[in-house]
């Protein structure tokens, strides 16, 4: 499997690249033009253990355009604010959540400008982890007719990853079971809690619609 550009390491200026490899962060790179240049190990790796293998190789490998990568409630969110990170020459950070049916996660991420290679390092590191029963979240049954929507479809935030209830749209729900094994026709979007706290107030948020 091809992880970076032949030229990746010799280019990579300010940042050793055994570091890189041996970092367990996730950590890509990508060009002035937004192509993934480098995958580590570690991005590899979670992968894998979050099922997403071989898919995720196949479908993204190197010099793939992060758009193509990302669903649609924050796509132009990333590709305006990697674009204005290389502008303003500015580190980036944030957390978010994605956790697992059995544990409440939460990740750190940092974009840095690698001026010389004229692209971004984005790293994402493990902040919290912990059982779901250690926090307030409440376990919902997977009931279809609660989530099915008119058009056939059942809506899932991007980042929290609960459900949006069809009869009651501003409610979501955890549901265990289909974050595992996720019914058919599950569309993407953002609850009004993520969009409002991860990128309602962000300088460079575009118009998108969050909650269905």
């Amino acid at each position: 499997m091809v992880r970076y550009l032949p030229d990746f390491p010799e280019k990579l200026k300010g940042v050793d690249f055994q570091t890189l490899e041996d970092d367990p962060s996730t950590i890509f790179a990508l060009s002035k033009k937004l192509t993934l240049t480098y995958l580590n190990p570690a991005w590899f790796t979670f992968a894998e253990v979050n099922h997403g293998e071989p898919d995720i190789s196949e479908r993204f490998p190197v010099g793939t355009h992060i758009a193509d990568a990302m669903s649609a409630p924050f796509r132009d969110f990333y590709i305006n604010l990697y674009q204005d990170l290389l502008a303003r020459e500015e580190v980036w950070e944030h957390d978010y959540e994605c956790s697992t049916p059995e544990t409440y996660r939460v990740f750190h991420e940092t974009a840095y400008p690698l001026h010389d290679l004229g692209g971004i390092l984005v790293v994402s590191s493990l902040l919290l982890e912990k059982e779901h029963a250690d926090t307030e979240r409440v376990s919902m049954p997977p009931v279809i007719e609660h989530y099915r929507l008119a058009n056939g479809t059942i809506t899932q935030c991007s980042y929290c990853r609960r459900f949006q209830r069809a009869t009651t749209l501003d409610v979501w729900d955890w549901i265990p079971d289909w974050i595992t094994h996720p019914p058919h026709k599950v569309s993407h979007s953002l609850c009004r809690i993520c969009f409002d706290y991860y990128f309602k107030h962000h300088h460079s948020v575009p118009s998108m619609g969050h909650d269905g």
